[in-house]
């Protein structure tokens, strides 16, 4: 499924799939019959369940993409529990360094 803005993942992106964000870590593109479908890797930020998934990105109902200048809309969303946020904030440093 599209973002709003139409917007398909990408690696580097940040994204919400089934209730969690993380990161799109890989994107592989198969032609179907009915347009391309993407399998995606998705590396979560949270500790709440697996680590990462790999998924059909067009199966996913209420996937989302965020661009890279296009922040998550905050009011929509409930605040980070405060022992989360030093995890998070390592884990994002991890990834900036490997791009």
């Amino acid at each position: 499924m599209a973002t709003e803005s139409g917007a398909m993942p990408q690696v580097g992106m940040l994204a919400r799939v089934r209730n969690r964000v993380g990161w799109i870590a890989h994107v592989d593109i198969h032609p179907g019959h009915k347009g391309d479908l993407h399998l995606v890797r998705v590396e979560y930020l949270d500790h709440h369940g697996a680590p990462e998934d790999n998924l059909i990105w067009e199966l996913e109902p209420q996937a989302t993409v965020w661009q890279a200048r296009e922040l998550p809309r905050v009011d929509s969303s409930q605040p980070m529990p405060t022992g989360d946020f030093t995890r998070r904030a390592k884990k994002f440093m991890r990834h900036a360094r490997s791009i």
